[in-house]
């Protein structure tokens, strides 16, 4: 493979970045397979080779948002983090308005497309659980996800001090440093 081809995402990760891109301009109701191909400059035969219906292609939505997320803790626990300081910190880094309107999309479209995501958010409340007082990992994890569907929806955010001095703030609770 020529150095040109490594740097060019595979047709199947186009249509998901198509398929994003998508629910960005258009909202969740906006993504249709004729406006993902279109984006993703693949005819829609094309799409339907690698998604043959709009459920198979937001899975895909929402089992990349789950990898992407769990690519960063695994990251931040190979840099010596605790899973809840790295669940902390991927949710910092990771959770985009992308995957956050790609996942109200799949809620709207069809809500049994939210199986992996439910699967794995016991595991990660499990690991929480497994790893500090359950309710204080539960307290963690409630405003770590609040704060992500607040900036998703747009409801009422804080400006980036705030915001800053909250991560702060929750990175003390996590460490056992609560003031």
């Amino acid at each position: 493979m020529s150095p040109a081809n490594k740097s060019r995402p595979n047709a199947r990760a186009k249509i998901l970045q198509a398929a994003e891109e998508a629910i960005l301009r258009y909202g969740g109701l906006g993504l249709t397979l004729e406006r993902t191909a279109e984006l993703a400059g693949v005819s829609k035969g094309g799409l339907l080779y690698h998604f043959p219906d709009k459920d198979s292609l937001m899975l895909a939505l929402i089992e990349g948002m789950i990898d992407r997320f769990d690519g960063v803790i695994e990251a931040e626990m190979k840099n010596g983090k605790s899973f809840v300081e790295a669940y902390l910190l991927a949710s910092t880094k990771d959770r985009s308005a992308k995957a956050g309107r790609a996942l109200i999309a799949v809620v709207a479209h069809n809500e049994e497309l939210l199986q992996p995501l439910r699967k794995r958010y016991r595991v990660w409340q499990e690991r929480l659980e497994a790893e500090r007082d359950p309710t204080l990992a539960t307290l963690i994890r409630y405003v770590i996800d609040g704060a992500w569907f607040s900036a998703i929806l747009g409801l009422g955010q804080p400006g980036p001090q705030v915001t800053r001095k909250l991560n702060r703030k929750l990175l003390e609770l996590v460490r056992g440093r609560e003031q």
